[in-house]
């Protein structure tokens, strides 16, 4: 399985993804050396179902390169369909893929999201909310990217709840492992989050988890038991 979150503040979007991939059984399971997520242009992709998802990619950005002068969120609209028309044309394909896509136009942050599947395609999605997850989009430990999400975060702070949403999933399930890859998506600057400030987040993060145990167990009320 695998964990792609992308969240928008005021001019960015954050994209992470961390790197585990399945082999095809319940236990078979292995950690990648390549980033589930590709940029092209100032455009960020993450994929669950990473496999044929890079494929298709690749297939589709020879076919359709995106260009400048264009409103990004028609250009975003249109690779998504070339990526759909190319998942077609691949006879014996049944993976189940999940695109993120993202962008700034105009200083407004864009998410969009698609399904590729068997027997068809989803329309590309606009997430108005600024905040989306694929893959694993159900796990609990997602709560904190849907409770404390808001559009007017700093790069920081969405760079820290987006690394921390899936630390936590990491910690509570092993479909999915780390490392975690981080980028940074921008009008005119797309681009990975260096090695120091990832690891600036993992420290943050690591005391952050210790921190809510504690506080919990110091707020419980007393209930007379």
């Amino acid at each position: 399985m695998t964990l792609v979150i992308a969240a928008a503040g005021q001019h960015e979007v954050i994209i992470g993804a961390e790197r585990l991939c399945p082999l095809g059984d319940d236990d078979g399971r292995y950690g990648i050396g390549v980033s589930k997520i590709r940029l092209l242009g100032n455009v960020g992709f993450g994929f669950a179902g990473w496999r044929s998802g890079i494929a298709l990619f690749d297939t589709a950005k020879e076919k359709y390169p995106i260009k400048a002068g264009v409103p990004l969120h028609e250009e975003i609209k249109a690779f998504l369909g070339v990526m759909s028309r190319a998942y077609s044309d691949f006879a014996n394909s049944s993976d189940d893929i999940r695109v993120v896509a993202c962008g700034v136009d105009g200083g407004k942050p864009l998410i969009y999201t698609a399904r590729l599947f068997c027997g068809g395609s989803s329309y590309p999605t606009h997430h108005i909310e600024g905040r989306v997850a694929v893959g694993l989009e159900k796990h609990g430990a997602l709560h904190f990217l849907h409770t404390y999400h808001r559009p007017d975060m700093s790069t920081s702070e969405l760079a820290f709840l987006v690394y921390f949403s899936i630390s936590e999933t990491i910690r509570h399930d092993t479909r999915v492992r780390g490392p975690i890859d981080m980028y940074v998506v921008r009008e005119g600057e797309t681009k990975p989050l260096k090695q120091e400030q990832v690891k600036v987040l993992d420290i943050a993060t690591r005391k952050t988890t210790k921190r809510i145990g504690t506080t919990l167990s110091r707020l419980s009320p007393d209930i007379g038991a």
